[in-house]
């Protein structure tokens, strides 16, 4: 074999194994993505449904309703989620919305009149309520550093469409990258009234990781001491609500890149070669 093809086959194997060890790993250790909606009325039967991925890191692909009607109050709620897990990314939407209320059209026969001009309802309770959740939550490693690209849009906000009655909210969507090995957040992005962007990158090192987005709503009446007629003015419906979601939410990991060596260095390395194979042609004639 000539010097200068065993040059070209070890610069090539060289080549090869540098780009073996440069590949990035990105490894999936435990999914808890999952989507509630719940209601309740004062003492009725809740209702709740909720769902998860059938198989850990497959397609998700969910929507579920809860709802509970009594004598004109009422309590809906939605949660939704579609997310994917590839090779080296995460992403998702996500979206959830509750409401509760009081709708005059909606009573019982014969209780229409108790509910005009007079009290009627009960009052000083808050057992009418409505919440849902859509979690998208995976725990991955990385066995080497790496680049991420944090995108997409989170938005959360409240709607009243009557004020009848006192009503009680919570919502947000929040967007959050952890590092468990050193127990801090590299991203940690919310927002409970209006929208936001998300768009951040940075270096990972090899460790143990936890990408966390989360949309969450929560409606309920504080305080009912009202009558149906707005105080004997007629039938009023009373609407409250809370919605909140994740849009083209992603979580992207790229190889960081790598040093080029220098001229120097490469040169060295042909050297190298060369003189390992001007040795081993020198043995074999002697």
């Amino acid at each position: 074999m000539s010097m200068s093809r065993f040059v070209a086959l070890g610069t090539v194997a060289l080549l090869s194994f540098a780009t073996a060890v440069s590949a990035l790993t990105f490894n999936p250790t435990q999914d808890n993505r999952s989507i509630y909606a719940g209601t309740v009325i004062f003492n009725e039967p809740p209702d709740m449904a909720n769902d998860s991925p059938s198989v850990a890191f497959s397609e998700f692909d969910s929507q579920i309703t809860a709802n509970s009607l009594f004598d004109g109050f009422f309590a809906d709620s939605l949660a939704f989620q579609f997310s994917q897990i590839g090779e080296r990314y995460i992403q998702g939407n996500g979206f959830v919305d509750a409401q509760v209320g009081f709708r005059f059209n909606e009573l019982q026969a014969g209780d229409q009149d108790n509910h005009l001009g007079g009290p009627g309802l009960p009052t000083n309770s808050d057992g009418v309520s409505a919440g849902s959740q859509s979690l998208l939550e995976i725990l991955f490693s990385i066995d080497m550093d790496a680049q991420y690209d944090v995108t997409g849009f989170i938005s959360a906000g409240t709607g009243v469409l009557q004020g009848v009655f006192e009503y009680g909210a919570s919502q947000s969507a929040s967007v959050v990258l952890f590092d468990i090995d050193n127990n801090v957040a590299l991203i940690d992005e919310s927002v409970s009234e209006g929208g936001q962007d998300v768009s951040t990158s940075g270096i990972l090192s090899p460790g143990n990781y936890r990408f966390t987005v989360d949309a969450s709503v929560k409606v309920s009446n504080s305080n009912v001491e009202a009558d149906g007629g707005g105080g004997g003015g007629g039938p009023l419906d009373s609407i409250n609500s809370a919605s909140a979601g994740f849009e083209g939410i992603s979580l992207f990991l790229s190889d960081r890149d790598q040093p080029i060596p220098e001229p120097v260095t490469t040169t060295l390395a042909v050297l190298g070669l060369g003189a390992l194979a001007l040795q081993t042609s020198r043995r074999r004639r002697a």
